[in-house]
């Protein structure tokens, strides 16, 4: 019929519990009590469930249970031997006719079913009919107390589908176990892995292990994250012939599966984290509040200085279209996060109905992961871009209320998502006609900077403007702007290209002034810049490339003459 847990546990081959004394008193209440004595365990992946079923086989040898579960016998059906090679429901109805007549027959079973969302899934081709239906007879019976588990994803699909099924359980949810209660499971665990590995475990490494797990590998709960963790340090470093595990190893390990910056900041980094605003700077034209603002909260992060209930930072840049608000994101993500692919980006105009923050956190039925949620349980150290803010439905914005408050968010299947090590930079265009307007009035930018802040609460609600770590103004960007933009575009591509393809890139000043003078506009700032840029550069040279007129060893000059512009080809090797 299954596996007898009572025998397992009689033989000492079943684990103890540790925590959940509360539920696990309700658990024992519920079964020994006469009709509806069912139990369902909820609980994520590793918060105990399979743990507490078998200390109740434990408790069940000792006699120290209830009246009604002395002599009892806790067994663990497998569904799958049941219902294995079964052809059609008649046979099927047979093996379960015949199961349920030996636990009657018995009368001393506590019957077990792990993951009994399983029951429903065992259809029998053709018959519509499953296991859970076959089964309910004895759930409703109360002659054989049953616990099922399940996680919260599977029990919300057992309620839709099947709300009379689900009723006939009492509901006992498990949470995370506490720090301490982790560390009393992972000291045993480490000597068990001692034992195995001839490897020394220190209990600072221990205790760092359950603080590091629970703080950001959350694909697990405790203790089972920080098991997991600690083995696979054990492991690594009895790999590199070390014979103890440190606090140390255990912050490399978590720093390496994380990529979040943990161990005291490297010369190297300190260096490039003082010197932020140079090589933003290099990428960037002006902007020097926003860009300044950036830099020192990076560096009160690295420094163990920012705010602990929130993000890193949370900044909304506004101005007009085109003056570098993406850009500067762009640009820190290559700089400091490595890549413009940590850059977790959003535009905002695609999440303005009410069903968007079912794709920010994730359908209720758990079958679509949220965007957002799931991007930053991957990549909990990112920048987070949010463009176009102000065009988000309303409760988009009410759900960053709770990210800029507490730096979490909780998805559809009720995990939390830690954004506690993002940097959140929200962008809007709002009010860009004010600006422009305002400009043309001859208005000095710090006296406009200070009105546009009083006039975003016609955009924002005060609570969300209050929420930012601070709002940023960007200047629209003059015509001596756009030529050194385009200086830096043009350095950018002449790199590209030489690195590519071998060919060098050289264009005169009075080139770069025409395309600064083609690519600006007051209303769209640098914006029309790329397109000039691609076609009368990018385009000629891909041309002239794909004719064969272009090689590895030559260079392209590109000038402006005459009112039009001129490209000679020269060997340079």
């Amino acid at each position: 019929m299954g596996i007898d847990l009572t025998d397992l546990a009689s033989k000492m081959k079943l684990g103890f519990l540790v925590g959940h004394e509360q539920e696990f008193d309700s658990l024992m209440n519920v079964l020994a009590r006469p009709g509806r004595n069912n139990v369902l365990l909820v609980g994520e992946p590793g918060t105990g469930k399979e743990t507490m079923v078998a200390n109740l086989a434990i408790k069940i040898i000792k006699d120290e249970v209830p009246g009604n579960l002395f002599d009892k016998r806790l067994v663990a059906l497998n569904i799958g031997n049941v219902t294995s090679g079964a052809n059609n429901v008649g046979e099927l109805q047979n093996r379960f006719q015949k199961l349920a007549k030996e636990m009657l027959e018995a009368g001393n079973i506590v019957l077990y079913i792990p993951n009994i969302y399983t029951l429903k899934q065992t259809n029998v081709e053709g018959a519509g009919i499953n296991a859970a239906d076959l089964l309910k007879p004895i759930f409703q019976s109360g002659l054989v107390p049953v616990i099922g588990t399940a996680t919260e994803q599977e029990y919300r699909r057992l309620l839709d589908t099947d709300v009379e099924f689900a009723g006939m359980f009492e509901i006992i949810r498990l949470q995370e176990i506490s720090e301490d209660e982790a560390i009393q499971i992972l000291s045993y665990e480490a000597l068990s892995l001692e034992k195995q590995y001839r490897i020394v475990i220190s209990y600072k490494a221990i205790k760092r292990a359950v603080f590091l797990s629970k703080r950001y590998l959350r694909d697990k709960l405790l203790p089972a994250s920080a098991t997991d963790l600690l083995r696979e340090t054990v492991v690594y470093i009895k790999s590199i012939g070390k014979k103890i595990v440190s606090e140390d190893d255990i912050i490399d390990m978590v720093e390496a599966k994380t990529r979040i910056p943990m161990a005291n900041v490297t010369k190297q980094e300190a260096e490039q984290l003082l010197n932020l605003e140079d090589k933003l700077h290099q990428r960037m034209i002006d902007q020097e509040e926003a860009i300044k603002s950036v830099a020192e909260a990076l560096r009160e992060y690295r420094a163990g200085l920012s705010n602990k209930s929130g993000p890193i930072a949370s900044f909304l840049f506004v101005g007009p279209t085109g003056v570098g608000k993406t850009e500067l994101a762009k640009s820190l993500a290559v700089i400091y996060f490595g890549s413009e692919s940590k850059m977790i980006r959003f535009d905002m105009t695609e999440y303005q109905d009410v069903e968007s923050v079912q794709r920010f956190i994730g359908s209720p039925d758990g079958e679509k992961l949220g965007a957002l949620t799931e991007a930053v349980r991957i990549h909990p150290f990112s920048l987070i871009l949010l463009d176009e803010f102000e065009k988000a439905s309303q409760n988009i914005m009410n759900l960053f209320l709770q990210v800029f408050d507490d730096g979490r968010l909780t998805d559809s299947t009720n995990r939390v998502i830690d954004f506690s090590n993002t940097i959140i930079i929200a962008t809007s265009n709002a009010l860009s006609s004010f600006i422009k307007e305002e400009l043309d009035k001859g208005t000095e930018y710090k006296q406009l900077s200070e009105q546009i802040k009083l006039k975003l609460t016609s955009v924002y609600t005060p609570e969300m403007l209050n929420r930012f770590s601070k709002i940023l103004v960007f200047k629209p960007l003059s015509p001596d702007d756009i030529l050194e933009i385009t200086k830096l575009q043009i350095k950018n591509l002449a790199e590209q290209i030489f690195n590519d393809k071998e060919i060098k890139l050289s264009v005169s000043d009075s080139a770069i002034a025409e395309l600064a003078r083609l690519g600006f506009d007051p209303v769209f700032g640098a914006r029309p810049l790329q397109g000039v840029i691609r076609e009368k550069i990018k385009s000629e040279i891909a041309n002239k490339i794909l004719k064969q007129e272009l090689v590895s060893g030559d260079e392209i000059i590109i000038d402006f003459q005459n009112n039009e512009f001129t490209y000679t080809k020269i060997k340079i090797f």
